[in-house]
């Protein structure tokens, strides 16, 4: 669980520094990320990490504002009443606060076509639910890298940290910074103890090459980010080799594959 002792929101690193993104207090934290073997091909042909665009997950609520806060307009507008209105003068009318939160919740839709995504997980040792759930085949790998290795990697138009994860029908979302929707999900996805990398914005993604409507590439030094490349439980010695042979190709050949 993401618990207060594993995070501290004073004394962070001064690289891609932003209040909406926990760091963990041990910066070398291990840090896993499950694809298949094509992923990985991808990854080292292009010399780059793959930020899929957010309104592209699985998960419907990616990046989103919740249940709770689609339902919470009568509440924002009788709390700003009562506290002098939202960033505008004491007599601000109700119905001005009803159509600030409505544009809230418009900006955060549309924010998601300009939110993009790397997912990382955090795990001491190798985790079964995540083999299953992102890497199931045979053929599939995982990389190991650090905390500390991907935040000093990633260019300087990224954010980096950790997944708030809270119930989407009871909880809100503060709407007032942009950045707070994609850093939270349901509880029901604890389990991944998620590390998120960032590119948010039209201006920070234009700095990256599009792959088609799906994502963009961000370049990164994968012979210094990978620590460790494990195999699937279940790879037989063709996989480990075929393994073995792309990072000897891709200059990566000092690299330890695990098991």
């Amino acid at each position: 669980m993401w618990g207060c002792s594993l995070w501290s929101v004073e004394d962070r690193l001064p690289a891609q520094e932003h209040p909406s993104f926990r760091w963990p207090l041990n910066r070398s934290a291990i840090l896993w990320r499950y694809m298949g073997l094509d992923k990985l091909v991808w990854a080292l042909d292009n010399r780059a990490l793959f930020f899929c665009r957010s309104d592209k997950f699985e998960d419907p609520s990616e990046g989103f504002f919740t249940r709770a806060n689609a339902l919470a307009e009568d509440h924002f507008v009788s709390y700003q009443m009562r506290n002098g209105g939202f960033g505008a003068p004491e007599r601000t009318s109700a119905e001005s606060l009803r159509q600030g939160y409505r544009m809230m919740l418009s900006v955060a839709q549309q924010d998601r076509t300009n939110t993009f995504v790397s997912c990382w997980h955090m795990n001491e040792n190798e985790s079964d639910a995540m083999w299953n759930r992102y890497a199931p085949t045979p053929d599939s790998i995982s990389v190991q890298t650090s905390f500390a290795k991907l935040q000093q990697l990633l260019p300087d138009q990224c954010y980096l940290g950790g997944i708030n994860y809270i119930d989407f029908d009871t909880e809100l979302i503060d709407l007032t910074n942009s950045l707070n929707a994609i850093v939270h999900k349901e509880r029901k996805y604890a389990g991944e103890r998620e590390i998120r990398a960032v590119v948010w914005g039209r201006a920070a993604a234009g700095n990256f090459p599009a792959i088609g409507e799906n994502g963009i590439a961000v370049p990164v030094d994968l012979n210094a980010l990978v620590e460790k490349v494990y195999l699937h439980p279940l790879a037989n010695p063709s996989c480990r080799q075929r393994v073995a042979n792309l990072l000897d190709r891709y200059g990566l050949i000092s690299k330890e594959v695990s098991p």
